[in-house]
């Protein structure tokens, strides 16, 4: 029986992996720092959450009519993105809304946003 070559840890024809771009693999699994504040931005500087983000708000917010609590407040994590807050607000108009946004890129946006819904108009 013949013994079979060794296999490299890289793909046949890939490039070595010191050309190739940062990866997730230095911090455990969780996605880049760097590549987490880029995506960020560039959500922060779109003109409206994103469809996905608009279309799973809608959907979640359909099933709050089977919710009969009423809560006093209500956490908006990550506000912009999420897209619901119209609706959750609609649902449950008595209750607090807090608002976390956890990057400075959206955080900046979200104030924004807050800020032109106050004004009377």
């Amino acid at each position: 029986m013949a013994d079979l070559p060794s296999q490299s840890p890289e793909a046949p024809g890939a490039p070595p992996s010191s050309s190739m771009p940062p990866s997730s693999e230095p911090h455990g699994g969780a996605p880049h720092p760097q590549a987490l504040q880029r995506q960020a931005r560039r959500l922060a500087a779109q003109p409206e959450p994103a469809w996905l983000n608009q279309e799973v708000g809608r959907r979640l917010a359909d099933k709050l009519e089977w919710i009969k609590l009423q809560p006093e407040s209500w956490l908006d994590w990550s506000a912009h993105l999420g897209a619901s807050s119209a609706a959750v607000q609609a649902r449950y108009p008595q209750a607090q809304r807090w608002v976390v946004e956890p990057d400075a890129a959206l955080r900046t946006r979200t104030l924004q946003t807050l800020a032109a819904q106050s004004k009377p108009g």
